[in-house]
């Protein structure tokens, strides 16, 4: 039996952070200066008999190796999903801060990091609780 669940948790930047996406020169920086649209970090979680797994999405323009591998982490040690099950991508959003460092596209804003790390293991919890029988 195929079993599935979703969690969704918001991970708005704070305004006045820099946005990615766009080459800027130094000085030109694009900053948040409100949210039109809210960035969220969306999870779906899988259960097939005892194998779980959980993808992430999140509305970033992207995200270092290091972030993903420690959500997997997070997500095994909280909810007991094997760390190599856990699947981590990016919308690629050109509208919100990237989590890597892109030459002049935009800062790395170490809290805002911290933030979508938390989110995107209680967006994998929430799942994992919401998991129900999935029609095939």
């Amino acid at each position: 039996m195929l079993e599935a669940g979703e969690g969704v948790v918001e991970i708005n930047p704070p305004l006045g952070i820099e946005l990615a996406g766009f080459h800027r020169a130094a000085g030109k920086e694009r900053v948040v200066t409100g949210i039109r649209q809210r960035c969220e970090a969306r999870a779906l979680a899988l259960r097939v008999n005892n194998v779980q797994a959980a993808i992430i999405s999140l509305d970033v323009c992207g995200f270092a190796r290091d972030l993903a591998n420690r959500v997997k982490r997070g997500v095994a040690t909280r909810t007991g999903i094997p760390a190599e099950n856990v699947f981590v991508c990016a919308t690629h959003t050109h509208s919100a801060p990237t989590l890597r460092f892109f030459r002049q596209w935009g800062a790395v804003s170490k809290p805002y990091v911290e933030l979508v790390e938390r989110r995107a293991i209680e967006a994998v919890e929430l799942a994992k609780k919401d998991l129900a029988e999935a029609d095939c």
